[in-house]
């Protein structure tokens, strides 16, 4: 069985408190841009430290896309990867992964495929592989950190408004 991580907020990171922060001090949107995209960075970092690395494809597809901003002072950002088998990683395929049934050929009577060494292998069915998560446990881990990363961010810009006087 998979390990799951944190709850089930599909990874999304409620930031009610750091809201309430922002409302009283009178933040910018500019510096929780700042914050925000910092925290995207850290999920980034730690996907990519988590992440199986073959030839290293699938940890360099992993990015930080632009941050938008959505009704008042909600912001966001998102953590791809977006390598062809990123999902499958994440997920697992087969009996381990989200359809639970053994992998089957559609048209052929075999599954072939060349191993690492260029030996062809044939099969009537695999049982798929085992979900190997990087950006679930990226996410859920960062959550923790949240208020420290964010905070760390909102501490330089009230430091350059010290500076500034």
């Amino acid at each position: 069985m998979a390990r799951k991580y944190g709850d089930d907020s599909g990874g999304i990171m409620h930031t009610k408190p750091l809201d309430e922060i922002v409302k009283k001090l009178d933040i910018p949107q500019a510096v929780m841009e700042n914050a925000i995209l910092a925290i995207g960075k850290r999920v980034e970092a730690l996907a990519a430290e988590l992440c199986p690395v073959d030839i290293g494809n699938l940890r360099d597809s992993i990015q930080v896309s632009q941050w938008a901003f959505s009704k008042g002072n909600t912001a966001q950002t998102y953590v791809v990867a977006d390598s062809e088998y990123a999902a499958y990683v994440e997920l697992g395929t087969g009996i381990h992964g989200p359809k639970h049934q053994r992998i089957t050929p559609r048209v052929k009577k075999f599954l072939a495929w060349q191993d690492k060494s260029g030996k062809w292998i044939f099969a009537r069915s695999v049982q798929g592989m085992k979900p190997r998560p990087f950006l679930a446990p990226a996410v859920f881990e960062t959550k923790e950190h949240l208020g420290a990363i964010a905070g760390d961010v909102v501490k330089k810009w009230l430091k350059s408004l010290k500076e500034q006087k």
